[in-house]
C-alpha cells in the first residue's frame, strides 16, 4: 500500500475508530439496563462488559500498533482491531426481530468474517511481506467471501420482512460468520508458526516472532480446552459456569503480541535497521 494511499487512510481510521468506541457504550448501556430490569443475571452482565472492555483493549493495542508501523501493516491492523473491538461488543439489543436480524447479521459479517480476513492478511504482510500477500488471487480468497456473505444475509432480511421463514439461508450464513472467521484465525497462527519455523533466531527475537506465534497460540488453549470439555463431554461442567465466555479473556495476549513484535520492528526501524 502506497504511503499516499495509506494517509488517505487515516481519515477512515479515526472515524471507523471513533464508531466502535461509541458501539461499546451503547451496547454496555443497553446491557445496564437490561440487568436494571432482571432480564440479565448479575454474573453474565459482568462477562459481558468485560467484553466490552475487551473490545476496547484490542482497539487502543491496535491503535498503538498503527503508530508504530509505517505504511499497509498498520493500517491492517487496526482495521482488524476494530472489527474485533465491535466482535466483543457484541450487537445491540434490538427490540423488534427485523431489526434485531439485521443488526445480527451484518454485525457478524464486519466483526468476525471482515476482521479475520484483515488479520490473515496482516500476518502475510508483517514483519516481512510474502510476495503472496500482494497478488490478487490471495485477496480475491480472503476478501472476496464477504461478496456472498453480504448477498445471503440481504436474503435472510428480506424473507423475514416479506413474512417468508429465513431458516433455510441460516446453513449458509453461519457458514460464513461462524465456520468461516475461525478457519481464518486458525491460518493466521499457522502463518505466524511458519514465520517463526523459517526464521533465524536472531530474527525470531529481534522481530518478535516467538511472542507472535506462541502468543497466539496461548491465547485460544484456554477457550480451545472448555469449548472440548462443553462439546465433548457435555454432562462435565466448565469450571466457571459460564461455559466458554471467561476463557476468552486470554484472547488480551492476541494484541498484546503483536503490539510487542511492532514495537521490535520500530525500534529497528528507527536505528536504521531494516526488519
Amino acid at each position: 500500500m502506497p504511503a499516499q494511499t495509506t494517509g488517505t487512510m487515516k481519515p477512515i481510521v479515526i472515524s471507523a475508530s471513533a464508531f466502535a468506541v461509541v458501539w461499546c457504550a451503547a451496547v454496555a448501556w443497553r446491557l445496564s439496563n437490561l440487568v436494571q430490569s432482571s432480564e440479565l443475571d448479575a454474573a453474565r452482565f459482568a462477562i459481558l462488559i468485560a467484553h466490552q472492555v475487551m473490545g476496547l483493549f484490542f482497539l487502543g493495542c491496535g491503535w498503538a500498533v498503527y503508530t508504530r508501523l509505517q505504511g499497509q501493516a498498520g493500517v491492517l491492523f487496526i482495521l482488524y482491531t476494530i472489527c474485533t473491538a465491535m466482535h466483543w461488543a457484541g450487537p445491540y439489543p434490538a427490540d423488534t426481530p427485523l431489526l434485531k436480524t439485521a443488526l445480527l447479521l451484518g454485525f457478524f459479517l464486519v466483526s468476525s468474517t471482515l476482521g479475520e480476513a484483515l488479520l490473515v492478511h496482516f500476518t502475510l504482510t508483517f514483519p516481512r511481506p510474502w510476495p503472496i500477500a500482494a497478488r490478487k488471487g490471495t485477496l480475491w480468497a480472503l476478501y472476496g467471501p464477504m461478496i456472498p456473505a453480504v448477498a445471503v444475509s440481504g436474503a435472510i432480511v428480506v424473507t423475514q420482512a416479506t413474512g417468508g421463514d429465513p431458516n433455510a439461508f441460516m446453513g449458509i450464513f453461519a457458514l460464513f460468520a461462524f465456520l468461516l472467521p475461525h478457519l481464518m484465525g486458525l491460518l493466521a497462527i499457522i502463518i505466524l508458526l511458519i514465520r517463526w519455523a523459517k526464521a533465524g533466531t536472531r530474527d525470531r527475537s529481534r522481530l518478535g516472532l516467538t511472542v507472535m506465534a506462541f502468543g497466539n497460540v496461548l491465547a485460544i488453549l484456554p477457550w480451545l480446552a472448555a469449548a472440548a470439555i462443553e462439546n465433548l463431554i457435555p454432562g462435565l461442567p466448565v469450571p466457571g459456569g459460564l461455559g466458554t465466555d471467561p476463557y476468552v479473556l486470554a484472547f488480551v495476549l492476541i494484541p498484546l503480541s503483536f503490539l510487542y513484535a511492532a514495537s521490535r520492528v520500530a525500534k529497528d526501524s528507527a536505528a536504521g535497521r531494516a526488519p
